[in-house]
């Protein structure tokens, strides 16, 4: 019986050596020439957007509405994006702190910031105050509104005129240079 079972291991064994002996090539794919990744432009028309804050529990930032809009997204739910006829919203909490309204905006959601440029108009949803410039910034992390370029603020207790910087709470109830803001 051994000398019938010896041809049949030998078989096998000749099997399993040409079955794990030499692996067969495959031709290797040449790599693509690594490119620089550029994230996509997103061209959008008319529309509007919320940014919500970085922190639990999330509370709307500001909303946003455009005419046209270029935005390049950096993940899902983060991007930056330059806007068109703009208007909307800042808020504090679930409360309107202002309307306004410029010729672009420019928000970045990362780092949590929005940019008005050209003919910026502030109305303060909490008292009787307009603020008009060439250029507002606000950024979540200061919660404060800093504007440049030909200023102005009206109220019913009078007006300022200068080129800036001038800074505001989203509200406009304290407005003043950066120096004067401090103390308020």
């Amino acid at each position: 019986m051994t000398a019938k079972l010896f041809p049949f291991l030998a078989l096998i064994a000749v099997c399993l050596a040409g079955c794990g002996g030499k692996k067969s090539e495959t031709k290797a794919q040449p790599k693509a020439a690594e490119k620089a990744e550029i994230p996509p432009i997103v061209n959008l028309e008319s529309g509007s957007a919320d940014t919500f804050s970085s922190k639990l529990p999330r509370e709307k930032l500001w909303t946003i509405r455009w005419k046209q809009a270029q935005v390049r997204p950096a993940s899902e739910s983060t991007g930056t994006g330059t806007f068109e006829s703009v208007s909307g919203e800042i808020l504090e909490g679930d409360v309107v702190s202002n309307r306004y309204e410029a010729q672009q905006g420019k928000v970045n959601t990362t780092e949590r910031t929005v940019e008005l440029i050209g003919n910026v108009r502030l109305t303060s949803a909490k008292v009787s105050a307009v603020l008009t410039c060439d250029r507002v910034s606000y950024r979540e992390s200061d919660k404060i509104v800093k504007a440049t370029g030909n200023i102005r603020v009206t109220s019913p207790q009078g007006e300022i005129q200068m080129d800036g910087p001038l800074w505001a709470t989203p509200g406009l109830e304290k407005v003043g240079s950066p120096e004067v803001f401090r103390k308020l």
